[in-house]
């Protein structure tokens, strides 16, 4: 059973980080902006605790795509600096570690919410 309130809140979060909204997030496009927002989302709610079942199903997806772009965004992070730290952060916003992280996203989601 998926908890759909995390994978809400982990997709607004990133959505805000990107600024991008979800539509384009879980879109079948191939732009590398959007592909590795993608990549992105698929790490960090498997780190958090999902399974690939759940993740695919919440981005419309196989399983074998996220685990294939599980694969992908591990392999930015190897060579990306800056795709390792918003994983990183997003990940402690997620855990509730990281208050002032969530308090500068406040706005975008007050705004997304609207």
């Amino acid at each position: 059973m998926i908890c759909k309130e995390l994978l809400d809140t982990g997709m607004l979060v990133i959505s805000a980080m990107e600024n991008m909204p979800k539509r384009d997030i879980i879109s079948k496009s191939r732009k590398q902006k959007l592909a590795d927002t993608r990549h992105l989302f698929c790490l960090v709610m498997h780190n958090i605790g999902f399974d690939y079942v759940d993740i695919a199903e919440y981005i419309n997806r196989n399983r074998t795509t996220i685990y294939n772009d599980i694969k992908k965004a591990k392999d930015i992070i190897y060579y990306d600096d800056a795709f390792k730290k918003k994983a990183d952060v997003i990940l402690k916003i997620l855990k509730g570690e990281d208050n002032e992280g969530a308090e500068e996203l406040l706005p975008y989601l007050k705004r997304q919410a609207n």
